[in-house]
């Protein structure tokens, strides 16, 4: 996901992380899991609850958002 949001080709990390997200993705349906989903927290390749994570909204900070408004132009 990190060269699509860059533009671009993936990175060696961006490969790693595919295949990383992808691994626990399939671990968690080997194991039953279900109605979870998989991402990084702290470092870690996680399985997070979907009824966990709806609704739970990340504000950006005002000063990125300048930041970003700065760089369009």
């Amino acid at each position: 996901l990190g060269h699509i949001q860059r533009g671009g080709a993936p990175t060696s990390r961006d490969r790693i992380l595919a295949g990383r997200l992808g691994f626990a993705a399939v671990r968690a349906l080997q194991t039953g899991e279900k109605n979870v989903m998989v991402g990084v927290q702290a470092g870690q390749v996680v399985t997070i609850s979907l009824r966990d994570s709806i609704g739970k909204h990340r504000r950006v900070p005002k000063e990125l958002m300048q930041l970003a408004q700065l760089l369009a132009q």
